[in-house]
């Protein structure tokens, strides 16, 4: 686990020296031409060294000093993000004329600043999306509530999982199914933000996320669930009272995986079979072939912020949304999440809970 965790921080923390690099040294010379370059070298190696202490002293002690300094991280690589593409711009400009030193600052700082905050808002908000499913061989309707990508740690705690049950508990659900990335894996997991679960009738399925595999582990996740109602599906079918057969597959890295843990199942056609796995690999039209009529999955957070999103959609058959194959006998409905990754950003995306109607 702690070697996943080392190459992470070490990737984000070269990402964030080499966007602080350029926006340090840019604003330096916004401010004054003649500022020797290597003070851009200096400033930039402190802000990502520091960086770099705040998070492993994070996930190493369960304090709150820690994860407050964690979440000034975060919106500093928030910032960060739009500080260097508005960076960009201002040398572009700046080739062609003289810029002023106000109107330099401006170009630089106010966009950034502003596309910041109004993504850190966005991660407040908490959508409902309804969508009507027609499922064959369904003998009663059942009420799903699909979540994702929670991503429980410095910045999103019990507070944020209270919030998320009381939407759920109004909807009425008979199950509810996670699939994948409950914890982050920033801190130690802790089972107490869990509690709120517990005042949900439907039971909650879980299938292992890449944060809860690769930065969590296996012992982390059994002591955080014990005493909540939490059902993890791992590896395995399980056939629920509403009729449905869930299929769980933890996250693994092989490629082609999921279907070859299908070949292996003994998946019966006369089953409604649903498919719970943290990436969307699979098309809805290979569904098919396993008697598959549902896959729930997560991972893409609908892209989160700009320019991931139009990373996403090139790596993952769906990035977002509800899908169905050509004769209408499976879908695959990737949600956007509840929660962020790396930066508490959303920008042309929002938190949002799945409520999927099954009905024959």
């Amino acid at each position: 686990m702690w070697k996943y965790i080392l190459f992470a921080t070490f990737g984000v923390s070269s990402l964030n020296y080499l966007g602080s690099l350029l926006s340090i040294w840019t604003f330096l010379q916004i401010v004054a031409e003649d500022s020797p370059t290597y003070y851009a070298f200096a400033i930039s190696g402190y802000i990502a060294a520091l960086c770099l202490l705040i998070v492993i002293m994070a996930k190493c002690f369960a304090c709150w000093f820690f994860r407050a300094l964690y979440y000034i991280v975060a919106m500093w690589w928030a910032c960060l993000l739009y500080l260097f593409f508005t960076s960009i711009v201002y040398l572009i400009i700046r080739a062609g004329t003289n810029v002023p030193v106000a109107a330099g600052l401006c170009i630089q700082l106010v966009p950034a600043v502003i596309l910041a905050a109004i993504g850190h808002l966005n991660t407040f908000c908490l959508n409902v999306r309804t969508q009507s499913i027609v499922i064959r061989g369904l003998r009663n309707a059942v009420r799903l509530v699909h979540l994702s990508d929670v991503h429980l740690g410095p910045i999103y705690g019990k507070e944020h999982v209270g919030k998320i049950v009381s939407e759920v508990s109004k909807l009425n659900p008979d199950v509810v199914v996670i699939t994948g990335d409950l914890f982050d894996g920033s801190v130690p997991a802790d089972g107490k933000v869990l509690e709120p679960f517990g005042g949900l009738t439907a039971d909650v399925l879980f299938v292992q996320g890449n944060h809860d595999q690769m930065f969590v582990g296996e012992e982390e996740l059994m002591a955080a669930f014990k005493d909540t109602k939490i059902i993890w599906v791992r590896d395995q079918q399980f056939a629920h009272k509403s009729g449905l057969n869930f299929i769980g597959f933890d996250y693994s890295r092989e490629c082609g995986y999921v279907e070859k843990r299908l070949r292996m199942e003994d998946i019966q056609s006369s089953s409604v079979n649903v498919l719970l796995y943290h990436v969307p690999t699979m098309k809805a039209e290979e569904l098919e072939h396993y008697n598959v009529a549902l896959h729930l999955t997560g991972h893409t957070h609908a892209g989160q912020f700009l320019p991931v999103c139009s990373a996403m959609s090139c790596v993952y058959p769906y990035l977002r949304g509800l899908h169905r194959s050509e004769s209408g006998r499976a879908y695959v409905n990737v949600s956007d999440g509840v929660g962020t990754a790396g930066p508490p950003l959303r920008m042309f995306s929002s938190c949002t809970i799945d409520l999927l109607n099954l009905h024959s």
